[in-house]
């Protein structure tokens, strides 16, 4: 039957399948023009540009059919995976599929051909542990043995990293390149170390003896790495052949340091007999070996290696010696082994200017603490660059059963930091209540306890301090002699309760008769503390006291603040609530003659406004020594809100201050917009002028307020018209202020007048 017409017959056919995801690579010979007509048929079903089923067929471990497809075209033997790259021969290695390796290599397979990874299939082979293959691809007499994958491993690297060693014993027969690096610089003989391939490693060492102190990329020699993986018989082996143990890699660590930080001690041993073995050598952070150890609690390799002369006293980086280490981390054994040394300097500081005691108390390590108090050079008193002692640490962070152990063996509980703080005043502050329990304990043995002043720089006690925090447990701990004592701004215990709003501590000192009628520096009462820092509670407990309310009108001298005053001043409508519900006086005016209203008012807050109106609703349009009512402060201060509610209480929207300004002229003045609008629209008139004859218009074009002018020009027109007792227009008080914007507007709205009256 002809190609181009009618059925073809299927008989001896396959149909078209999955093995045509492969093609020939460029190098592919090009097969012979077909010439019979099945030949011309397998053009047809597998393509004319080689593509080929085998690589499929091996994959699904059909080998007949891969002797079918070789013996009908030997040419497509090195077909590559499109997405892989690798050979029909790559994946019979690495399958370790020896029969396929074998045909394949009949037809002259590539056996140095690369897949995607640069991996050969003899990479394939050993990888997967294929001892068969691997040896039967080595046969071939053009194989390139030193080929390098994209990891930059050879064969001889492969078969050492995943420790197959008789194929490495074969490839090192066939001469590969031992000497040759990885991407990490290592060569076999590094992998042999890490390993712990001991045949390997020796008969490497009878190639090539020179290369027993090679370096790898991080600076590593086979030592190094037989130190770090805990390889000891390499170890062994090293030492018997003259490995320098004092090298060091890039981070500045010796073969010691690797077996002492990886907890290897078989290493560590081995290491240790090496004759010419420099113990006390650093890395790159200072540290020694006996640092790792004291570091990382080995105390068996540090009493080794203070046997050996380790220096005690070396120190890292940090100037942290063997013990602050070990101290840190509360390794008790390396402690006492390291504070056995006579040679130690049991008081050494490191660069933060802390000796080892002051690290354990500061960490809250008691047992190592009461180690180093048994060396009779141990300063227990020792300072730090503030002058803080141990106790001062232990006390900072509560460990109260530090503090017990440093006042049982004599610490001095009464030193001062440059802060001028006792350890007393560190747990005072921080609420800490044991603290304070076992310090009290001291002061009280103390023969001058009564006349001893706890008293800071700034004359706070320890109950300032605890009150100031609110921790009424620990207020109870701590003297109470001067429970009325004042610091340098003259406020007392009370005060500083009083003002975290601490009802729990405020009541305790009270029972305990702290004077409420005591003011402080600015002339503030416990009344007017509570008032200023909205302290609810503490002002509720104290105005139902009867000795607190004649502290109702005291007023602070500079201010001539009420408390009610200072509750409105800070916008604590709460305690104004309070303290008008206690008969707090509504009309008393403070410096300015400023009534509560008027604080209000300023504040913009319409709640404090509407609660003092209702007490008071003649106080909606009293006026202060500027003659200002309320509805000038908010009006200046642009609080709308307040505005409304004034207005609504029926304030005097006309009503002039000292300067003839009405309350449209001040917002005028202060570009307060929304409060302009408002006052306009509830019957301000912008026609009114001050003393200066100046309207709300001039104002607000003298300091260039655009919106302003024009909510005013909108809602007045003839204000252009308008001139003050200098004869000046509103324009011009634009022009002589450079305000380009505001005469840019305000000539053209009088242009527009001029038009419209024409």
């Amino acid at each position: 039957m002809s190609r181009t017409g009618g059925s073809l017959p299927m008989t001896g056919l396959r149909r078209r399948t999955k093995y045509h995801a492969v093609t020939m690579p460029s190098t592919t010979p090009a097969t012979t023009t077909p010439s019979s007509f099945w030949e011309r048929m397998q053009c047809c079903v597998f393509g004319e540009t080689g593509d080929t089923q085998l690589i499929q067929a091996t994959k699904d471990d059909k080998y007949e059919d891969c002797k079918g497809i070789l013996e009908r075209d030997e040419t497509i033997i090195n077909a590559q995976d499109e997405a892989t790259k690798q050979t029909a021969l790559h994946y019979a290695a690495k399958e370790g599929k020896l029969e396929y390796v074998e045909l394949f290599l009949e037809y002259k397979a590539n056996c140095n051909a690369q897949d995607s990874s640069g991996n050969t299939p003899l990479h394939l082979a050993i990888e997967n542990g294929h001892l068969d293959c691997s040896k039967k691809i080595m046969e071939c007499n053009n194989l390139q043995i030193n080929l390098t994958n994209e990891a930059q491993d050879s064969p001889l690297h492969l078969a050492a990293k995943k420790g197959h060693m008789q194929i490495v014993d074969m490839l090192l027969d066939t001469r590969a390149d031992y000497n040759a690096p990885d991407s990490l610089g290592n060569t076999l003989i590094h992998l042999a170390a890490a390993g712990s391939h001991l045949n390997t490693f020796g008969k490497l060492h009878q190639l090539n003896a020179d290369e027993i102190n090679a370096i790898n990329n991080h600076g590593n020699t086979p030592l190094h790495l037989a130190a770090q993986e805990g390889n000891s018989d390499i170890i062994d082996l090293l030492h018997n052949y003259n490995a320098n143990c004092n090298l060091k890699n890039h981070l500045g660590d010796t073969a010691l340091h690797l077996a002492v930080t990886g907890g290897h001690f078989n290493c560590f041993t081995k290491i240790m007999e090496f004759n010419n073995l420099e113990i006390d050598l650093s890395n790159n952070d200072c540290s020694t070996s006996l640092h790792c150890a004291a570091k990382a609690g080995f105390s068996e390799m540090l009493g080794h290696l203070l046997d050996q002369g380790a220096d005690c006293n070396a120190q890292d980086k940090s100037g942290d010696t063997s013990l602050h280490l070990a101290v840190t981390k509360g390794h008790l054994q390396c402690c006492e082994k390291l504070l056995l040394c006579s040679s130690l300097r049991v008081n050494e500081k490191n660069k933060a200017k802390l000796s080892p005691l002051h690290t354990a108390a500061k960490l809250g390590q008691r047992n190592a603490c009461d180690l180093i108090l048994q060396h009779s050079g141990a300063d227990i008193d020792i300072k730090n660059k503030a002058n803080k002692t141990p106790l001062h640490f232990a006390a900072h962070k509560n460990y109260h059963e530090v503090i017990e152990l440093l006042l049982d063996k004599g610490a001095n509980w009464k030193l001062r930091d440059k802060r001028t703080y006792m350890p007393l005043h560190y747990a005072a502050e921080k609420g800490f209540e044991n603290s304070c329990e076992h310090l009290m304990k001291a002061f009280k043995k103390d023969k001058n306890s009564k006349t001893l002043k706890l008293n800071l720089k700034d004359m706070k006690t320890p109950l300032m301090l605890a009150a100031k925090g609110g921790h009424h447990r620990c207020c109870k701990k701590l003297p109470l002699h001067d429970i009325n004592k004042q610091d340098n701004y003259e406020n007392t215990a009370l005060f500083y309760a009083v003002e975290g709003d601490y009802q729990k501590t405020v009541s305790f000192l009270l029972e305990k008769s702290a004077d409420t009628t005591i003011k402080s520096k600015a002339g503030r009462t416990v009344l007017h503390q509570a008032a200023k820092n909205k302290a609810d509670e503490c002002l509720s407990y104290l105005l139902n006291k009867q000795n607190t309310r004649d502290l109702l009108s005291a007023k602070v001298e500079k201010s001539g603040f009420t408390p009610l005053h200072e509750a409105i001043n800070s916008e604590a409508l709460t305690c104004a609530k309070m303290l008008l519900e206690h008969n707090a006086s509504f009309t008393e005016t403070c410096k300015g003659g400023m009534t509560p209203l008027h604080l209000a008012a300023k504040q913009g807050d319409p709640g404090i406004c509407s609660l003092l109106m209702s007490y008071d609703e003649t106080a909606v349009n009293k006026e202060n020594e500027r003659q200002e009512t309320p509805l000038h402060m908010a009006a200046m201060h642009g609080c709308k809100d307040a505005c409304k509610v004034l207005i609504q209480r029926g304030t005097h929207v006309l009503a002039k201050d000292k300067d003839g300004r009405t309350a449209l002229h001040l917002a005028a003045d202060r570009e307060h917009e929304q409060v302009l609008t408002l006052l306009m629209r509830r019957g301000a008139s912008p026609y009114i002028k001050d003393d200066s004859g100046a309207t709300p218009l001039h104002l607000a074009a003298s300091k260039g307020h655009l919106k302003c002018c024009q909510i005013l020009v909108n809602n007045a027109k003839r204000l252009i018209q308008e001139e003050d007792e200098e004869n000046k227009l509103s324009i011009d008080k634009a022009f002589e202020n450079k305000h380009d914007d505001v005469f840019a507007f305000l000539i053209k709205c009088k242009k527009r007048r001029k038009e419209g009256q024409r």
